[in-house]
């Protein structure tokens, strides 16, 4: 398991258990070490990028997210049939995972109604 995997079942919230926890500490506080200590720290601001990077999804993952298929986000984008955030890089857009879980969070239903 790579260090990316285990950020990202960090960051997902998964129930880990506690040796895997200890590990993952350990594993952070070394990444994290002093550039004196390893010679190969980094910012936390270039890790937050990074994160923010890898938390982008393209049209077909986003699709495969929301079990629909890319025309059809592609319809809601261009009908503005529903209000999901998207963002446009040139000619690439591009979803941001939180945007989706928000959007998904936005149309539970706890009843039958529809209105």
């Amino acid at each position: 398991m790579t260090t990316k995997n285990l950020c990202n079942l960090i960051a997902a919230g998964a129930d880990l258990p506690k040796p895997l926890r200890k590990a993952i500490a350990d594993l952070v506080s070394d990444y994290f070490k002093t550039p004196t200590d390893t010679g190969q720290a980094v910012s936390v601001s270039s890790l937050r990028e990074e994160q923010a990077a890898a938390d982008l999804m393209d049209e077909q993952a986003a699709a495969r997210f929301l079990d629909n298929s890319p025309g059809t986000l592609s319809v809601w984008r261009s009908t503005g049939r529903y209000n999901l955030p998207f963002i446009k890089i040139g000619r690439n857009v591009r979803y941001r995972r939180a945007d989706l879980e928000a959007w998904l969070a936005k149309r539970t239903r706890e009843t039958g109604a529809t209105a």
